[in-house]
């Protein structure tokens, strides 16, 4: 998959269209996203795509984490 930042605060996965928002807290730790899907796509393809973002997003936290320390 790849994912794209469109910005600070939205996450997009570039063949399907699939975006993350991120409505509030950080990506390192999210309150509340908001997933912008289209009409016609099925329930599993929604939630794996929500899955497959968060970790893509994870492993950046933890990559920049490490490059701090």
């Amino acid at each position: 998959m790849d994912w794209r930042f469109i910005d600070n605060d939205t996450l997009q996965e570039y063949d399907t269209g699939y975006v993350i928002q991120l409505i509030s807290g950080t990506w390192f730790n999210p309150k509340e996203i908001r997933p912008i899907v289209s009409a016609d796509m099925s329930f599993h393809r929604q939630a794996q795509l929500l899955r497959c973002g968060l970790e893509y997003v994870g492993e950046l936290c933890s990559s920049k984490e490490a490059n701090v320390s």
